[in-house]
């Protein structure tokens, strides 16, 4: 399980069926997955969005994805939450957060590589924690797809929390240097 620090933009395509109001394809391999919304499974509400493959075998990922100015949640530590649902995911997925600054790294991140969802689940609420410093100048946000299968995502939600860790993947300092850990 890799983490994708790159600028997403440069890896956008038009969606391959159907579109979603707000959300654009992206990733690594978006040509090899499709978006759409779905009437039929959902977990609440009359609809739900899918992200599925559209390829037996693929090396990289699709992401239905979003950006948003951070202005609102400056310098807030921030919960974005969300139910998903898998149907053979073969290799991972999982929901996705960035905090974009002006340099190339971003402020904070997680993908959930560490927690990953895996095979067929039912409705699973999610839930990604980052800090937004001062400093940050954009958020993106989406669900992503490693191999095949398929995701959908429902009843999306941030809040801004106070008492809650964050599950940023970014280390401040080297860690197990010995391999002793």
């Amino acid at each position: 399980m890799t983490a994708f620090l790159f600028p997403l933009s440069l890896f956008t395509a038009p969606a391959l069926a159907g579109q979603v109001d707000g959300w654009v394809m992206a990733g690594s391999r978006p040509n090899s997955y499709a978006m759409d919304v779905d009437t039929e499974i959902l977990r609440s509400g009359t609809a739900s969005a899918r992200l599925a493959s559209t390829a037996n075998r693929i090396l990289g990922f699709g992401t239905m994805m979003q950006n948003f100015s951070p202005e609102k949640y400056l310098n807030k530590r921030v919960q974005m939450s969300g139910w998903v649902r898998s149907l053979d995911v073969e290799e991972w997925a999982g929901l996705w957060m960035r905090v974009d600054g002006d340099g190339l790294l971003p402020l904070a991140f997680d993908n959930m590589s560490d927690r990953p969802v895996q095979g067929s689940t039912d409705w699973t609420r999610y839930s990604i924690v980052l800090d937004v410093p001062e400093e940050a100048t954009n958020i993106a946000f989406g669900i992503l797809l490693n191999g095949t299968g398929t995701v959908w995502l429902d009843d999306l939600e941030f809040t801004v929390v106070t008492d809650v860790p964050t599950t940023n993947t970014q280390r401040d300092e080297p860690a197990n240097l010995g391999f002793e850990q």
